[in-house]
């Protein structure tokens, strides 16, 4: 592992895992909730996993609480670990995610989580949001729990430019686009 470059770490409640630069992902910690992402429960405390996420350029690597999520750099997203709120966004029941699972939504350019939730910036300016909302933190103008990703409305005449999330909070940029007109 001496000669191992990293792009990106993220630190969960209990484990922590890695992206390196020739597209490997490898996790350490505590396993019971999935979050080492390769099927294992056994806890991995002496040395890292390794995951090869098929056909995918994984870069940047977010996590809050137990749950793991990864972008490519082809727009995919891949999630594992728990779900007990419907945090993947995978549409199961299961509340726990063994492994890496690709991510129903496309064109994803940032994704950022929260406790038990989690929304992520596409291509296109559409902002998606998923899981425990029971806070309005979904963005969706009320408390709602969503276990499928979720488009959150932007305005008139604007459109999501940055996303972020806190504990329980989704915080988003807008700006005008620039073909709009002003009134």
């Amino acid at each position: 592992m001496d000669s191992v470059e990293w792009l990106s770490v993220a630190g969960g409640l209990t484990n922590t895992c890695a992206v390196d630069t020739i597209t490997g992902v490898y996790c350490v910690g505590q396993a019971s909730t999935g979050a080492n992402g390769n099927g294992d429960l056994t806890n991995n405390v002496y040395g890292m996993n390794f995951m090869a996420l098929a056909l995918v350029s994984p870069y940047l690597i977010k996590s809050r609480g137990n749950t793991m999520y990864i972008s490519s750099m082809n727009g995919t997203a891949f999630v594992w670990g728990d779900n007990s709120s419907g945090q993947t966004g995978l549409l199961v029941e299961e509340t726990v995610v063994p492994r890496a699972t690709l991510l129903e939504i496309t064109g994803i350019v940032a994704i950022t989580p929260g406790v038990n939730f989690a929304c992520a910036l596409q291509t296109n300016f559409n902002v998606m949001c998923w899981g425990d909302g029971s806070m309005g933190q979904l963005g969706l103008g009320k408390p709602v729990a969503m276990a499928a990703p979720t488009q959150v409305p932007a305005g008139d005449g604007v459109s999501w430019y940055s996303i972020g999330a806190g504990y329980s909070a989704m915080y988003g940029n807008q700006v005008v686009p620039p073909e709009a007109t002003m009134p």
